[in-house]
């Protein structure tokens, strides 16, 4: 149990060290319009490299290998999605490829969010106001139910 709640502070503390310490930006939660597809495609690809790592050296019945493995999976298809069909990267100089980008980011960030919730609570860490972002909303029926009196 510590060693899963260890590896996945390390995956926090890599998916939110800020950029002047990092190779490439992260695209877990900066506002869209800051978005560049190389800069993100850089980013998950060295994101999903970093989990790879992470799977290996976890023990096969740790509870976050499922996890993991997940937002790896998203990775991938995310850089799926940031090729056109030559192969060639995205580069938004259409509406089209522009579309593309911000749904498949957008899609990227609301698989991971979930994950990161469920592992968050699961092992008591704490996720920064930014990355936070990204997490599902809370069911609070008090804030969303019009009042009916």
């Amino acid at each position: 149990m510590q060693r899963d709640r260890t590896a996945f502070q390390r995956m926090i503390g890599r998916c939110t060290t800020p950029k002047s310490r990092r190779p490439t930006p992260i695209p877990f939660y900066n506002p869209f319009a800051w978005e560049e597809p190389d800069h993100c495609v850089h980013s998950v690809i060295d994101i999903r490299r970093y989990l790879t790592e992470e799977l290996r050296n976890l023990p096969p019945e740790s509870e976050l290998i499922p996890h993991l493995k997940a937002i790896r999976a998203a990775c991938r298809k995310f850089l799926d999605q940031m090729q056109d069909e030559r192969g060639r990267r995205i580069r938004l100089s259409h509406a089209t490829e522009s579309f593309n980008f911000y749904s498949a980011l957008g899609e990227f960030r609301g698989v991971i969010g979930p994950h990161v919730a469920t592992v968050s609570v699961q092992y008591g860490i704490d996720i920064e106001d930014d990355l936070a972002r990204i997490l599902p909303l809370a069911d609070d029926e008090s804030s969303t139910t019009p009042d009916r009196s």
